[in-house]
């Protein structure tokens, strides 16, 4: 086996309680080992977290969304010296591996100034990797345009580091958000694709047996006021709204036939809200018209629950990008452009609905998703894509 003479740190938010971003450190890791078998790999979790979480909503998160907008930066500036930043110095000690090393940060919506929050993380880290000579790349993220002025020029000065050899981003939308606000990024920053398209390969599933008198449609519940904080179309995401919305879904995929099954990626902010959708729904979930998914803990728990789906309806783009990778059929839920993106580079578009669509059109959608299913031809071009930049990555970061 091929002895390397540098390791590898992924960077992401592996340990997140919303598990799309585990799919995503997992299957990069595995795309990793499949080029380059035997290299040393580490993972870093970018908010300095070192495991699977499986309590409530945290103090700290419960605070931020009780702050009025516009002072969140300040709570955030505040907390950093205080909280944040020693706890992600601890997980960077604990992660830095001997000898020399590469660090990528790993695909997510890292590029985004939401109240400060990754700027000083990416720039952090950025600059820990770089003072140990380490070379960086940054694959596959998603890239917003909502960058503050001190976000901005964080993200730049690692962005335009020497030390920062390699820049993707997962979809048109972002390179133009990043080019923007980096315009010397423009000749050399790399549309790939997001890597959890190899979820599918990543993780042991159990065989599906299959009930003939009930067809599960998985119902993607995210908790609105999350939603809202990043959303197109805030005002479209009322808690009220929301539920009613999803239980005039289900009633109406009950009378078609169908079992709504209700499940989150994991969030614990999402899971409140299931339990309120659940209750309203309380009469057909004792019946079994309606099934509630176990709380998935691991990213492999959020796998096994969506192989048990025939179709998915979904606001969280990692719920729609694993179910493409598993050949489920999905339809999207466009809240945010990432959203939408992924669709049509998935050659989903038409499977897209509008944050204020009926949820009589969406079970419209989900009768011709079931139809038409998922263009597997189509997931592996997608999948060479991704596989060909993690090539390119390592060998610009010299491994």
């Amino acid at each position: 086996m091929t002895k390397y003479s540098k390791s590898l740190v992924i960077c992401t938010l592996r340990y997140s309680d919303n598990l799309g971003d585990g799919v995503i450190a997992d299957s990069l890791a595995h795309l990793v080992e499949k080029v380059r078998p035997g290299l040393t790999i580490r993972h870093l979790d970018m908010a300095g977290r070192t495991a699977f979480l499986s309590s409530g909503p945290g103090q700290q998160k419960a605070i931020y969304y009780r702050t009025p907008a516009a002072l969140r930066p300040l709570l955030v500036l505040v907390a950093w010296p205080i909280a944040m930043r020693p706890k992600v110095e601890r997980a960077w000690r604990a992660a830095l591996p001997e000898g020399d090393f590469a660090l990528v940060f790993g695909g997510g919506q890292m590029l985004s100034d939401i109240a400060l929050n990754f700027p000083l993380k990416f720039h952090l880290i950025g600059r820990l990797a770089a003072g140990r000579g380490a070379p960086l790349a940054v694959g596959a993220v998603g890239v917003t345009s909502n960058w503050s002025w001190l976000g901005r020029r964080l993200f730049r000065r690692v962005l335009l580091d020497p030390a920062t050899r390699w820049v993707g981003v997962r979809d048109a939308t972002s390179r133009a958000s990043i080019i923007e606000s980096v315009p010397e990024l423009a000749d050399r920053c790399r549309l790939t694709v997001d890597p959890a398209v190899w979820a599918s390969d990543v993780y042991e599933r159990s065989a599906r047996t299959d009930d003939p008198a009930a067809i599960p449609i998985g119902l993607g519940i995210s908790h609105p006021i999350e939603l809202a904080t990043q959303a197109e179309d805030a005002a479209a995401f009322s808690v009220e709204g929301t539920g009613y919305f999803w239980c005039s879904l289900a009633e109406r995929l009950i009378g078609n036939g169908y079992t709504p099954v209700l499940f989150t990626n994991g969030a614990a902010e999402d899971e409140a809200f299931l339990s309120k959708v659940a209750g309203s729904l309380s009469d057909h979930v004792a019946t079994g018209r309606v099934r509630v998914l176990p709380r998935p803990t691991t990213p492999a728990d959020l796998i096994a629950n969506l192989s048990t789906l025939k179709a998915v309806v979904s606001h969280r783009l990692h719920a729609n990008i694993i179910c493409f990778s598993l050949g489920i059929p999905t339809v999207a839920l466009v809240w945010d452009g990432k959203v939408r993106a992924f669709a049509e580079a998935a050659q989903r578009a038409k499977w897209c609905a509008e944050p204020r669509a009926s949820a009589e059109e969406i079970h419209h959608l989900v009768v011709g998703a079931l139809a038409e299913g998922v263009d597997m031809g189509h997931r592996q071009v997608l999948r060479d894509r991704v596989l060909a930049d993690v090539r390119d990555m390592l060998s610009n970061l010299e491994i």
